[in-house]
């Protein structure tokens, strides 16, 4: 917010000749800035889109409206309309030479068509300029697919519809975005942007494809990485597509008659001899405190404290896939390494969900029988009508086969006998907390193939971050090539959040890049226009607050951003 000192009868007269002052926010330019420039953001943009359209005729150079927007979302996210007015009261535009009655939605709208040609070439670039700058580590990826909606009618855009919700809100049409990022500190690597009914098993032989052409280009010297992903994304048409290409790959089975012929001859494991080290980081204590128990008590405290912080337990097997055939690859059964893991957690969980369905099934089998022979229940086709929508109601096919029911009688001489499966329960749950891992990597023991198909969060955590603070929706445009190119802004932006990340954690700070983004949150200059027509733009220093991080970061003075570029003619 500008802030305007009066002159003359009505205000405060300022000394040495000074007319007006103007306080100009700068915040996190400090600590982003040099992050764009490492990635060459702006002659990167600039570059693709003057061979793809000619000569760079508009009065704002493409490339600096990118860092605009890019920085936007890093900061304080707006609508196109309003990010001229958010630029207005900043030191961008006297940093990047940048007219803020310029930066208009029509004029951004036409940007963001334009880039939606050019991202396949801009974004390998930026990639690879991250790669170098951060050093990640391209070992391992992880792929994931999310989704985000949009509210009102879009009858001229077929990718946004109706699909899977992963936002909860199955009311309202979405896109999905396919995500590959490295396992070590989650860098964006491979994107794209799919209709919002795309299946998650459709998806990851495309991605490999473009996973193959982005390491390519961006890291031709590396080996491929091994790429994780979750049970949805690992049908055995999958598997067999990997297994063609030569790529490695982990991940848990989905559910099927395979794994669970697997998961059987693992139930009777005597696990406490296949314990593994893994613990989640959240369950990676106990409390100093705790008082010692022994004989029953320690036995019970002992199981107690297993399933509340999560213990692992593994055995290793091995498994046959029948793979379908691939291109020229025929069909073949191939033996694969698998890992079949008990989780004390999940043990509790599924012991616990299971008995919640069968009691609330039991509730609703005994709520009947003690209406029978009673009203619209006297008639034996009324009950059996009943009783078929009971047992075919949500959640009750996982309990089903633990019951008996039987009815039995005539009209008004009726009776419902409901009894517990105790064999098949048993059976149950001796595979409670059980699932299976698979890799054709023979390099993976028990251990790593377990750690590094948890380490999953860090893709979550990736998502969370760009449908969050970097707020990809509510997204007010409406043709799919706009849609495209804002997808490309956000993740640009995820590129530099994670980039400063990475500095944090190997400056030693060990905090996230939020918290980086927070502590910087509130930084000012002022702009001194002199009585003879000179301006003076001085930056306030740094809090000691704010010292703490920008020492170890190797933050500039504020000022050094104060220097504009070479203006623009205008």
């Amino acid at each position: 917010m500008s802030q305007t000192t009066p002159t003359g009868p009505v205000g405060p007269q300022l000394p040495g000749g000074i007319r007006h002052q103007m306080v100009l926010w700068l915040n996190q330019v400090g600590v982003l800035q040099p992050l764009l420039e490492q990635l060459h953001l702006r002659e990167t943009v600039s570059t693709a889109l003057e061979a793809a359209h000619g000569e760079e005729t508009t009065v704002v150079e493409s490339g600096r409206l990118v860092e605009v927007l890019v920085l936007n979302r890093l900061m304080a996210p707006r609508p196109l309309y309003r990010v001229g007015e958010w630029l207005q009261g900043s030191v961008l535009a006297h940093r990047l030479g940048v007219d803020p009655a310029q930066v208009n939605d029509a004029r951004l709208g036409r940007l963001l068509d334009a880039l939606d040609g050019v991202n396949a070439t801009i974004w390998p670039q930026l990639v690879a300029q991250a790669l170098g700058v951060g050093g990640s580590d391209l070992a391992a990826v992880y792929y994931d697919i999310t989704s985000f909606y949009f509210a009102g009618a879009y009858a001229d855009v077929p990718e946004i519809t109706y699909g899977y919700s992963r936002d909860r809100r199955p009311d309202t049409q979405q896109v999905e975005v396919g995500l590959t990022v490295t396992a070590t500190d989650g860098l964006p690597l491979a994107y794209r942007v799919l209709a919002g009914n795309t299946a998650d098993a459709t998806t990851p032989v495309d991605n490999l494809h473009l996973l193959q052409t982005l390491v390519a280009q961006a890291a031709p010297d590396t080996p491929f990485p091994l790429v994780i992903s979750d049970r949805a994304m690992l049908s055995l048409a999958t598997l067999a597509a990997y297994e063609a290409a030569g790529v490695r790959y982990l991940g848990p089975l989905p559910d099927s008659a395979l794994t669970s012929a697997l998961l059987e001859r693992a139930a009777a494991t005597d696990w406490m001899a296949h314990p593994l080290r893994y613990r989640p980081a959240r369950d990676r204590r106990i409390p100093p405190d705790r008082p010692a128990a022994s004989g029953v008590k320690a036995a019970e405290e002992g199981a107690k404290l297993e399933a509340e912080e999560g213990v692992y337990y593994g055995v290793r097997l091995s498994v046959e896939l029948p793979l379908p055939a691939v291109g020229t690859t025929p069909a073949r059964t191939l033996t694969r390494p698998a890992l079949v893991v008990k989780s004390t957690r999940k043990a509790a969980l599924d012991a616990t969900h299971r008995q919640t369905l069968l009691t609330r099934l039991e509730a609703s089998l005994s709520d009947l029988a003690s209406k029978l022979n009673r009203g619209r229940y006297r008639r034996r086709a009324t009950v059996e009508a009943r009783l078929a929508t009971l047992l075919a109601a949500a959640g009750t096919a996982r309990v089903r086969r633990f019951l008996t029911v039987q009815l039995s009688g005539t009209d008004d001489q009726l009776r419902l006998q409901i009894e517990r499966d105790v064999a098949a329960l048993a059976q149950a749950a001796t595979r409670d907390g059980l699932y299976a891992l698979v890799t054709n990597d023979e390099g993976l023991d028990a251990e790593a193939m377990l750690t590094q198909t948890k380490g999953r969060d860090r893709i979550e955590k990736r998502i969370g971050i760009f449908k969050g603070p970097l707020a990809v929706r509510p997204m007010f445009v409406e043709k799919i090539t706009r849609i495209r190119a804002m997808v490309f802004i956000c993740l640009v932006a995820l590129l530099v959040y994670t980039l400063l990340e990475q500095r944090a954690w190997h400056a030693g700070l060990g905090v996230t890049g939020r918290k980086v983004l927070e502590r910087f949150a509130v930084c000012n200059a002022v702009l001194t226009t002199f009585a003879d027509g000179t301006t003076l733009l001085l930056a306030a220093p740094f809090s000691a607050w704010q010292q703490e991080f920008a020492v170890p970061l190797a933050v500039p003075d504020p000022n050094h951003w104060l220097v504009p570029l070479n203006p623009l003619p205008s």
